[in-house]
Order: structure tokens, then C-alpha cells, then sequence
């Protein structure tokens, strides 16, 4: 008969070297891949409250700068032939011009042609839903002068009445007989 060969092999020493042979082949991979992940991440994150930042703080930044200008920046109008040079801020010379065009009740400029500020305003700002309410708020107003100058005519007229009829019977000799009667009676 031939020879037997018998080989025994210790499988927990198999799999212990198969396992630490994965470990140290994955591990430096698995590092890199989670080192990954957590860049990407954390600059998504942090790029997003960058960019927020960024935005808000320009935002106020060019907010702060607007205002500044058209508060302080002074500008000069006028000044010609003839012609007393005016200094303003922006500011003021937009509120002189806002009043010239409701006081004028004109709007010339470009896109308005000749057009009165009503016109301009109604056509632009009114719609028919906030007519209503605007010829209901005119309405009301309307009714509370009408309520309240008629009761002052009502009082003013009443008083005058009763110091015009007051005169009179005063001036008459029987309101001086009953005055004198009564001076008597209290007086006893």
C-alpha cells in the first residue's frame, strides 16, 4: 500500500492570520475612506455657515452703506444762470421731491407723460379690492365730522338759544317781579 499522507491544520490560526491579513490590507483604505467622508462633511458644513455668514454679514454690511449714503451724502441742485445753489442729503432732496409731486399733483418723468398724482397713484397702488375699503374708510370719516359737527351746531345752538331767551325774560318786567318775589320768600 502506498503511503498515507495526513496533513492536520489548526484553523483558528488560519482564520486569525486570515483576519489580521484583511485588517491590515483594509485598514489603511478604510482610514482614507472615513478621513474622506469626514472632510467632505465637515466642509459642506462649514462652507454652509461660511456662505450664510458671508451673505447675512454682506447683506448688512451694504444695508449699513446704503443707509450712510442717503442719510450723509450731500448733493447740490441748481446753481445756473440766475439760480441759488440748494445743498441736500438724498434723503431730503427724495422727501422735497415726493412732496412737490403730491403737493403739484403732478408725476412728469419718464413712463408717467403728464399725469396727475392721483391718476398715477390710483392706476399704480389701487386695485379694486383696497378702493372699496379705502371708499369705506372715506365713508366712516365722512359720517363721524357729519356726527360730530352737527352735535357741536346742536350744543352751540341750544346755548345761544337759552342765553338769548334768558336775555329777554330778563329784560321783562315780569321776570323782575318774580326775581323780586323770590328775593323776599328767601330772605324771610
Amino acid at each position: 500500500m502506498g503511503d498515507i499522507l495526513k496533513i492536520e491544520y489548526d484553523m483558528e490560526d488560519m482564520a486569525v492570520g486570515i483576519k489580521e491579513a484583511i485588517m491590515k490590507e483594509l485598514s489603511k483604505e478604510l482610514a482614507e475612506e472615513i478621513k474622506s467622508e469626514l472632510k467632505a462633511e465637515m466642509r459642506e458644513k462649514l462652507f454652509g455657515k461660511v456662505k450664510e455668514s458671508i451673505e447675512n454679514n454682506t447683506y448688512e454690511l451694504v444695508q449699513n452703506m446704503i443707509n450712510d449714503i442717503y442719510n450723509t451724502e450731500k448733493i447740490v441742485i441748481g446753481g445756473g444762470w440766475k439760480e441759488e445753489a440748494k445743498e441736500f442729503t438724498l434723503k431730503e432732496y427724495v422727501i422735497e421731491q415726493v412732496k412737490e409731486v403730491i403737493v403739484n399733483n403732478k408725476c412728469d418723468g419718464k413712463g408717467y407723460g403728464s399725469t396727475s398724482f392721483q391718476e398715477w397713484f390710483t392706476k399704480k397702488c389701487v386695485d379694486p379690492d383696497i378702493q372699496k375699503i379705502i371708499e369705506k374708510e372715506i365713508s366712516n370719516i365722512r359720517n363721524d365730522v357729519n356726527y360730530k359737527v352737527k352735535n357741536m351746531f346742536d350744543t352751540s345752538t341750544k346755548q345761544m338759544l337759552s342765553e338769548a331767551v334768558l336775555s329777554v325774560l330778563m329784560a321783562n318786567d315780569t321776570y323782575k317781579k318774580i326775581e323780586g318775589s323770590i328775593a323776599s320768600i328767601a330772605s324771610k
